[in-house]
């Protein structure tokens, strides 16, 4: 009985996780509150693969995405953890290295928490050009708290 103890323990404890918990899993939090210069505009901070960042909308958010490779792939993950009202508009932008160009998503005349689902995950793909810091920025006029995390992808020759 002893050696089936801590498995009980998990598998009773695993229930009890919120679905922020799950969302964020054993990742850190990044307060975000620098100022970071980055293309002519401020970030709050470098956000890294094994945090993520806690903010409200309607509004936005600048921060930093490192990339390993020249050519890469960076997903946003937004978690709508209070959703109060779906608001029509979504706006995700990340920078190349140097400024020279961006990938922008836009998602207008549409109800976000519907497009969000039942999972309350938006999830936006950047294609970024340049290994090294990339400006990420988001915008909705939704009213939402949420988390957000990022993940990088390498993309190889013609993908």
């Amino acid at each position: 009985m002893k050696t089936f103890a801590p498995l009980l323990l998990l598998l009773g404890l695993s229930g009890c996780l919120s679905a922020e918990e799950v969302f964020t899993g054993d990742r850190l939090e990044n307060l975000c509150v620098d100022a970071l210069p980055v293309c002519g505009q401020r970030a709050g901070c470098v956000l890294e693969e094994d945090q993520y960042i806690e903010g409200t909308f309607p509004g936005g958010q600048r921060l930093i995405v490192r990339t390993p490779t020249e050519r890469s792939e960076i997903v946003v993950r937004i978690f709508l953890s209070d959703p109060v009202d779906p608001g029509t508009e979504l706006q995700v932008r990340a920078g190349d290295v140097g400024c020279t160009g961006f990938d922008e998503i836009q998602r207008r005349d549409v109800d976000l928490f519907e497009r969000a689902g039942s999972s309350r995950t938006l999830t936006e793909v950047l294609e970024v050009q340049g290994r090294g810091d990339h400006l990420v920025e988001s915008f909705s006029d939704m009213a939402s708290d949420f988390f957000l995390r990022v993940g990088v992808r390498e993309l190889r020759g013609g993908e």
